[in-house]
C-alpha cells in the first residue's frame, strides 16, 4: 500500500460550489408557470393578494436574514468545525454542509440550528439539501434507512452526523471491486 492511499485529503481541496442543480431549477420553473397560469385567468383582485403574499412574504425573509447575518458578522468555517469531533466526523461533510447551507441562507450556520424553527426548511428542501451536501463530500445516500439517524435529524450537527453514517462512494467502489472479484473467480 502506498502512502497516498493512507493520507486524506483536505477538505479545503473539495471543489467549489455548484450552481443549483437542475431538479431546483425544473421546480423553480414549474412554480413560476403555475403562477402565471394563475395570474392569467384569474380576476384582478386575486392576482393583486399573490403579489402581496409574495412582496411580504420576501420581505419578512430578507429582514429576518439580514438580522441573522449582522449578529453572526465574523463567524467562519472555523467555529462551525469546532463544534464536531474532526477525528470522529469526516472534514468533507463538515465542510460540504458549511458551504451549501451558508450560501443557501446567505449568513453562517450553526451546528445547534434547528432547520424548522431557526432556517424555516421544510422536509423536502431538507432532502435536497442532503443530497447536495452528500454529493459533495462523496457520500452515498443509498441504504439511508439502516443508519442510526435516520429520519431524526433536525439540526444542522444531525444532518452531518447522519451523512457521516453513511457509506462514501469510495467505499462502495472498494465494495463492488471486492464483489466482482469474488464472482470472478468462482
Amino acid at each position: 500500500m502506498t502512502l497516498g492511499l493512507l493520507m486524506r485529503v483536505p477538505s479545503r481541496s473539495m471543489p467549489p460550489l455548484r450552481a443549483a442543480g437542475p431538479l431546483r431549477a425544473a421546480l423553480a420553473i414549474a412554480f413560476v408557470c403555475g403562477v402565471l397560469a394563475l395570474l392569467a385567468w384569474a380576476w384582478w383582485p386575486s392576482i393583486l393578494a399573490v403579489i402581496a403574499l409574495v412582496v411580504f412574504v420576501g420581505i419578512a425573509g430578507h429582514r429576518r436574514a439580514r438580522c441573522i447575518a449582522a449578529e453572526r458578522d465574523g463567524e467562519s468555517i472555523c467555529g462551525f468545525a469546532r463544534s464536531f469531533d474532526r477525528r470522529a466526523v469526516d472534514p468533507w461533510i463538515i465542510r460540504a454542509a458549511y458551504e451549501e447551507l451558508s450560501t443557501s441562507f446567505g449568513f453562517p450556520v450553526r451546528a445547534v440550528d434547528h432547520f424548522e424553527r431557526d432556517l424555516s426548511v421544510d422536509a423536502e428542501e431538507l432532502d435536497f439539501f442532503a443530497m447536495d451536501i452528500a454529493a459533495r463530500a462523496g457520500r452515498s445516500l443509498e441504504q439511508a434507512e439502516g443508519n442510526p439517524m435516520f429520519g431524526r435529524f433536525s439540526t444542522v450537527r444531525d444532518l452531518v452526523l447522519f451523512l457521516n453514517h453513511q457509506p462514501s462512494l469510495q467505499q462502495l467502489r472498494t465494495r463492488a471491486r471486492g464483489q466482482s472479484s469474488l464472482h470472478d473467480t468462482t
